[in-house]
């Protein structure tokens, strides 16, 4: 038997949205650093690892990230409150650590963004992102790509 509490596919939507509209936060995305590489991993897996179809995280895919300077640990107030991924005008990838902290985590990662559009890419069973996107007002602007189950 396996396991089919996941759906077969999951869509990867881009959604876009003003800089500007975005909420105001005092947390700080910065870096991540060589020595922070496996506890980024860590995180980002354990984040994952309840959303559909979700693809590991690998040593590799994290030297990759350091390497293309685009991997953020986000802070507020001296406390770690998220992890991403972020380059040009995209946010590949945003955990928050903490319940209520996502649209901080958000925040901080768009003022690293080049653009004033914000885009995102989220997996469109990702119930409580998508949530939170619509909710701070992002827009559907296309399907990216399909995860699929490996069975």
């Amino acid at each position: 038997s396996f396991d089919i509490a996941f759906p077969y596919h999951t869509d990867i939507l881009e959604m876009n949205c003003l800089r500007f509209a975005l909420p105001e936060t005092d947390a700080v995305a910065v870096l991540v650093e060589d020595q922070q590489l496996s506890m980024f991993k860590d995180i980002y897996n354990g984040k994952m690892q309840n959303i559909p179809n979700a693809a590991y995280f690998s040593i590799q895919d994290a030297k990759d990230m350091l390497n293309n300077q685009c991997g953020y640990i986000v802070r507020q107030n001296g406390n770690m409150i998220g992890i991403g991924i972020a380059a040009d005008d995209t946010i590949q990838m945003l955990a928050a650590l903490e319940p209520g902290k996502g649209k901080d985590v958000l925040s901080a990662l768009s003022m690293r963004l080049q653009s004033d559009i914000v885009r995102v890419e989220v997996a469109s069973a990702n119930i409580k992102a998508m949530t939170l996107y619509n909710r701070l007002g992002f827009q559907t602007s296309q399907a990216l790509a399909r995860w699929y189950k490996i069975l």
